[in-house]
């Protein structure tokens, strides 16, 4: 400090000697230096300061809606796309997103339209980039359902499945199309890279169920003599994703 403020007399001591100030010159010089220093100060307290790149993640802000637009591969059962199929979704804000998909169940194509919502958010550990949230998301699906097939029973009974009268018969449910309602909860991971990581579990009820229509080994159109296909299944979904 002492260096630099001997370094702003000589200064105006050179330009002094140069212009042949009269003493008013000092002073005037002088009064320069301090209102360019007490200036400089008021910037450095008044400017806005960053986070620094190697901030802690607490300072660093991270959100869902920075990548809003996430594409799934899902995999489970009875999940909104079947066995397997794709979803794409859009983060309107963190604690929502809207989304369709489309995948293939045991008895063919369907198709979902979801809302997820995130009410609970926050980082995976104090220091972590990670971003976690709760998820409850409710689906609208629609494809072809039936019952599931009996194939335990197809091995171990002895006798003829394509006789009414046989002991082992089992009719087949022709598989229909279905409407369900859908209802999980879970929790969503998303790393800073944009790859995301989400497990969910619920339960999915039919909304309307044509009837059901049944035949034998042979196809023939047989009675279907057994309960109808469970309205109300249980839900195990896995997804890995990436935002954009």
């Amino acid at each position: 400090m002492r260096r630099d403020r001997d370094r702003n007399f000589s200064d105006c001591a050179r330009v002094a000697e140069q212009t042949q100030w009269r003493p008013m010159g000092w002073r005037q010089c002088l009064q320069g230096v301090l209102v360019a220093l007490i200036l400089s100060s008021i910037s450095a307290i008044a400017r806005p300061v960053d986070a620094a790149p190697d901030a802690p993640a607490s300072e660093r802000i991270l959100h869902f809606d920075d990548r809003p637009l996430q594409l799934e591969v899902i995999v489970g059962f009875g999940t909104t796309v079947g066995i397997s199929g794709l979803a794409l979704d859009y983060s309107l804000r963190d604690m929502v997103a809207l989304g369709v998909g489309a995948g293939l169940g045991i008895h063919g194509p369907l198709w979902e339209a979801h809302a997820r919502f995130r009410p609970v958010l926050g980082h995976l550990g104090s220091q972590s980039d990670l971003l976690s949230a709760l998820t409850v998301e409710t689906a609208f699906s629609q494809g072809m359902y039936a019952d599931f097939p009996d194939l335990i029973g197809g091995i171990v009974c002895e006798g003829d499945a394509s006789d009414v009268e046989d002991h082992c018969f089992h009719a087949n449910n022709v598989p229909r199309l279905t409407s369900f309602a859908q209802l999980e909860l879970g929790w969503e991971l998303r790393f800073p890279s944009g790859f995301g990581l989400r497990l969910s579990g619920g339960a999915a009820s039919a909304l309307h169920m044509a009837t059901p229509r049944c035949t034998n080994a042979a196809m023939q159109t047989v009675p279907c003599g057994g309960p109808e296909p469970e309205r109300t299944i249980v839900v195990l979904t896995s997804a890995f994703g990436y935002a954009f």
